[in-house]
């Protein structure tokens, strides 16, 4: 069961059937999931509205990692190396982009970060996929953004990029 709680009091706001397993996201608005091994649809990508938990769309299986969201999209890498994003409230793909399935995207204002088919780092335009800029350092945690910077480490070293 996938369950919404209020922050403020802890009370059960809904509950819906959702995968047994798996990563979720949440824009406020929407809630986006993506089946874990365990689930049935592993990879399948379903959303909820935020509100009052009823089912936005529920995408087709496609081995989809955990996903991202920010500006109304949903944005998760497929098992066959491709990041799409789709439109959060409808599920409609955008766009896509070579990316490694094995790095959870980020998103972080009108850029999405996602790890290059090579190893390093991608910085991609939120709203059509364009590449910005590409780092050719291979990373092993991350990429986590913050305070205007995304951040990725190679188990020694933390590189940070700034906008």
């Amino acid at each position: 069961m996938l369950r919404a709680v209020s922050s403020a009091d802890g009370t059960q706001r809904w509950k819906v059937p959702g995968p047994d397993s798996g990563a979720i996201a949440t824009d406020g608005r929407v809630v986006c999931a993506a089946g874990g091994p365990g689930s049935g649809d592993p990879g399948q990508l379903r959303a909820w509205r935020a509100s009052d938990g009823s089912t936005l769309w529920r995408g087709r299986p496609g081995g989809y990692g955990p996903p991202a969201m920010g500006d109304g999209a949903v944005y998760a890498v497929s098992q066959n190396r491709r990041l799409t994003a789709f439109r959060a409230a409808t599920g409609t793909r955008l766009w896509s982009h070579p990316a490694d399935p094995r790095i959870t995207p980020v998103v972080s204002g009108p850029v999405v970060y996602a790890g290059s088919p090579s190893g390093g780092l991608l910085a991609l335009r939120a709203s059509d996929g364009n590449l910005l800029w590409s780092a050719g350092h291979a990373f092993s945690t991350g990429p986590v953004a913050g305070g205007g910077s995304v951040y990725v480490s190679n188990g020694s070293m933390v590189y940070a990029y700034t906008a």
